[in-house]
């Protein structure tokens, strides 16, 4: 995030926002802007930082040059219910602080919960697996306004 280093090697392009996999921040985007939001604890950080620093006026770039490497999904790989919650969540979450239309963005985020709701219910009607409800508690989670880390006694 911010404007990279001249005669890097690496040719930056511009983009929407940057995966948390493998950012790279300056001290000084830091200092201005902050550094992850803690409150989303998985999915979406990102891209809020991401939008953060627009707003602030720096650049999100990707450099396809650079190369790494990343486990993905070890956060979440024994419970996939544990990443549903998270995305469910967060993207309600990222939708409220970043969409630029109010109205149209309620009623998105009413169907995107009301969609979520039942498919959590339909999938642990068929699997009487309880992480399929936690979609459901994510939507619950929102309305209540519960963010960060997800009690592990789920």
């Amino acid at each position: 995030l911010g404007e990279p280093r001249a005669g890097t090697g690496l040719d930056a392009r511009d983009t929407g926002f940057v995966c948390g996999s493998v950012l790279a921040l300056r001290p000084d985007v830091v200092d201005r802007i902050g550094f992850l939001p803690e409150g989303y604890f998985l999915y979406f950080e990102d891209a809020d930082l991401s939008f953060v620093a627009r707003s602030a006026g720096l650049r999100t770039v990707v450099c396809p040059g650079a190369v790494a490497w990343h486990a993905g999904g070890a956060s979440s790989a024994d419970r996939p219910g544990v990443a549903a919650y998270y995305r469910t969540r967060n993207r309600l979450f990222f939708s409220r602080e970043w969409n630029p239309r109010p109205i149209l963005g309620r009623g998105h985020r009413g169907l995107y919960a009301f969609r979520a709701l039942a498919r959590s219910l339909v999938r642990y009607a068929f699997s009487l697996d309880r992480d399929a409800l936690l979609p459901a508690r994510a939507v619950l989670d929102y309305f209540r306004e519960r963010d960060g880390k997800l009690n592990s006694k789920v």
